[in-house]
């Protein structure tokens, strides 16, 4: 077979399935939402209760670790108001990558964005981070009326009580362990313009209560892989038709989800956070349409023949430290979908991860940041094409 030797890498062209491998057109459907269907699809997703599980307090955090539960109670309380709480996650609980690999950053002559680097799954920006209420509601297990309430932006983005002489403070989901992976690249390949899609393979996730699961990787291209990591990856293994299927269910319930809360929500409020003219007009065609892309299960012996791979997570508890803690499988399949609708319709469900931290800035702040982004876009699109020529130029040893 036709091999590739680029900077030391010896690798098969056929090495895995990308995004398209997995999913050509023949494995996709567009299903139509109906609108009277929606009471009876919500209780599918949305789980009865908060996961409850505790931390390993062997790591050192001697902090409760019940966060899903806490977050649900002061979301709940009414003597609690929406404030800034901090994060319940560090860098001891987060040693390594997805892959398994030490963190790392970005070295001489490398973008800081391509070292390791915490994503959030949920948007830890406030105005971003609102726009996941239908998330949250499925997330911690709370009434469906209470989408558009106080109670749900408490869920999402913590809150806090003065009770006697002692301020309590609850989690919001944007803070969670649970709401963060690590991966090199992340915030240009899977937040600003996604071309990694990490999709969990598990059989009940509105049932999850803190335990290790695997996750199927694929990625635009092999360039992307080895952006994050992936073509060093030493504990990868290939997937089964079974563990395709099962991420496929989730995949297929969560797209459907996202895409019946836009339609739920007013149409200039999805139109707020969408971030150029195409997007808007593809959300507009949306919301006539009210189609949505999801993936189809595979048949047996329908898996394509380059291999799918999968990478594994840790239990919350586990001594193990050279695997990353699990996220919330929930919100890594709201986060990927997301990203998969909008390589699929074109528009953002929810708002992405992108611009962080930037709460307070004014109109021409905002203009000023978005026409950041899109250099920082057409700066890695360019470097994609530099690597390109690069590989066919004088970096490429083919023999067949």
């Amino acid at each position: 077979s036709c091999i590739v030797r680029l900077q030391g890498f010896v690798k098969e062209c056929d090495y895995f399935a990308t995004i398209r491998d997995a999913f050509p057109s023949h494995c996709k459907s567009t299903v139509t939402l109906n609108l009277n269907e929606w009471e009876t699809f919500f209780p599918t997703v949305c789980r009865a209760a908060p996961p409850d599980f505790a931390r390993n307090k062997k790591t050192g955090d001697n902090r409760d670790a019940r966060e899903f539960v806490a977050t649900r109670t002061g979301a709940l309380a009414n003597d609690t108001a929406i404030g800034e709480t901090a994060s319940t996650a560090n860098d001891d609980l987060l040693p390594v990558d997805i892959f398994g690999s030490a963190n790392r950053k970005a070295q001489a002559g490398e973008k800081r964005t391509e070292g390791t680097d915490k994503a959030h799954l949920a948007p830890q920006a406030r105005a971003e981070a609102i726009t996941w209420n239908y998330p949250a509601v499925a997330v911690f297990g709370l009434d469906m009326d209470s989408v558009e309430e106080e109670s749900t932006k408490k869920a999402i983005l913590g809150c806090s009580s003065e009770r006697g002489e002692k301020s309590v403070r609850f989690p919001g989901m944007r803070n969670l362990l649970c709401n963060l992976l690590r991966m090199a690249g992340q915030q240009n390949l899977f937040d600003q313009n996604p071309r990694v899609f990490i999709f969990p393979i598990h059989n009940d996730v509105r049932n999850w209560a803190g335990k290790g699961y695997d996750a199927i990787v694929l990625c635009e291209d092999e360039n992307v892989a080895r952006r994050i990591g992936m073509q060093n990856a030493r504990k990868l293994k290939k997937a089964t038709l079974n563990d395709v299927n099962n991420a496929v269910k989730v995949a297929y319930l969560t797209c459907k989800y996202l895409g019946y809360s836009v339609l739920w929500k007013p149409a200039s409020v999805v139109e707020g956070y969408q971030k150029s003219a195409a997007e808007k007009r593809a959300h507009a065609s949306f919301r006539t349409n009210r189609q949505v892309v999801v993936p189809l299960p595979f048949a047996a012996g329908g898996l394509p023949a380059k291999p799918i791979f999968k990478t594994s997570f840790a239990a919350h508890g586990s001594e193990d430290q050279g695997i990353h803690p699990a996220p919330d499988p929930m919100l890594l399949a709201f986060k990927t979908c997301n990203n998969w609708c909008r390589k699929e319709l074109g528009f953002r469900m929810v708002a992405g991860a992108e611009p962080q931290e930037l709460d307070d800035l004014s109109s021409e702040g905002r203009q000023n940041l978005e026409a950041f982004v899109a250099y920082q876009a057409k700066e890695a699109q360019t470097q994609r094409h530099t690597e390109i020529l690069s590989l066919f130029g004088k970096g490429v040893d083919v023999t067949g």
